[in-house]
């Protein structure tokens, strides 16, 4: 069973590198550089070097570059007169061409080349733009290690990740199948079209990390419902890579109420369009359900700590409740019962929502922070 499963991970990691998705994908960008030499072709090898030096984020090792630097030295042949497929094969896809711009003798006899060469590179997409978290293999304390503990913790990270994914507000990275991945990454340099080397050194690094500790662990209660559930304690910390500051800690049970915990922080939920009484929202998926009750708040001008002078957020302003009535993958649907005018409020200025404090489930904050940075 294990065997099948590792199986169709890999299988699943290649559809992922070798498809052609919307969001992701080779583009070829120009770029211009000067290269000298005794001769010309002496002044075009150096020029492609150059062009070399522009190519971002590229996997391949410095090592690797440099054999691509001697390659194209070591090339006794007219460059000029070489096919653009040669140019691509022993450049290793970093330059799939070039054109001479221009090249011209100084008063030594010797040669100034203006190129501009077309190299490929891989747009990662816009998700890794968003706010990015890696979710690190939670831990079971000597407590209550056992296989039972730790199968209820695999499946708990497994469907917080799955919330935080379904958000559409976080860029979720894996770490779970690096060897798997680098083994896919690493096959770009061989047999592959040499442009796809492009692809690699787009892995990115996560700007915070989750880690969490099972303190406390009920067997029977592993599968029990809220508020049963409850009695499994998992301590989850939130840290931010750069400085190891702790930005978000406390002890949980739900993994999907603490999916809605982590979004109220930071991303509390927009309201995208109003037309009378009916709200639409920018959440949907699993992570809402039709019935849930939610409470519309205005946002006001920002407040700021007397003393640190730090950004607190913004004031809110409740302006009634509304009812999810209709879930889609990117969207839900909520119906408000405020007789205030919803629509005015909306075109001046933003309207959030927030877990209503009257459901059990749900938990509320009162502060919205001002920009992802502040959190």
């Amino acid at each position: 069973m294990k065997t099948i499963l590792n199986s169709l991970n890999l299988i699943i990691l290649g559809i992922f590198f070798h498809s052609s998705v919307t969001f992701a994908g080779l583009e070829y960008k120009q770029v211009e550089s000067i290269g000298y030499g005794v001769n010309e072709n002496d002044a075009i090898q150096d020029a492609l070097i150059q062009a070399l030096s522009q190519v971002k984020g590229t996997f391949i090792k410095a090592d690797k570059i440099k054999a691509v630097e001697r390659s194209i030295k070591d090339n006794k042949e007219n460059i000029r007169k070489e096919s653009m497929s040669k140019i691509s094969s022993y450049t290793m896809g970093l330059i799939t061409s070039y054109e001479v711009i221009s090249s011209n003798k100084d008063a030594d006899q010797n040669y100034e080349v203006r190129l501009k060469s077309t190299i490929p590179q891989y747009d990662a997409g816009p998700q890794t733009k968003r706010l990015r978290l890696s979710i690190l293999p939670f831990k079971a304390s000597p407590e209550v290690m056992s296989p039972e503990s730790e199968k209820f913790l695999n499946a708990w990270a497994r469907e917080l990740e799955e919330g935080i994914v379904q958000t559409r507000k976080f860029a979720v990275l894996d770490r779970s199948y690096q060897k798997e991945i680098n083994s896919e990454l690493e096959s770009y340099l061989n047999g592959h079209k040499a442009e796809e080397a492009s692809r690699l050194g787009q892995k990115i690094g996560a700007d915070y990390i989750i880690i969490g500790s099972l303190i406390s662990f009920n067997p029977k209660k592993a599968d029990a419902s809220f508020p049963e559930i409850a009695k499994n304690k998992i301590s989850l910390r939130i840290i931010d890579v750069t400085t190891g500051q702790i930005k978000y800690a406390r002890k949980v049970s739900s993994a999907k109420l603490t999916v809605q915990q982590i979004l109220d922080a930071i991303y509390p939920i927009s309201v995208v369009s109003v037309k009378g009484r009916q709200i639409t929202i920018g959440v949907g998926g699993d992570n809402l359900r039709v019935g849930d009750t939610y409470e519309v708040f205005f946002l006001g001008k920002e407040l700021y700590d007397p003393y640190t002078k730090e950004s607190l957020g913004y004031e809110e302003s409740s302006a009634g409740l509304a009812k999810i009535v209709k879930v889609n993958p990117k969207t839900a649907i909520a119906e408000s019962d405020t007789k205030t005018d919803l629509n005015k409020l909306f075109l001046g200025g933003k309207l959030i929502l927030r877990p209503s404090s009257s459901e059990i489930q749900h938990t509320t904050t009162s502060i919205t922070p001002s920009n992802e940075s502040d959190w």
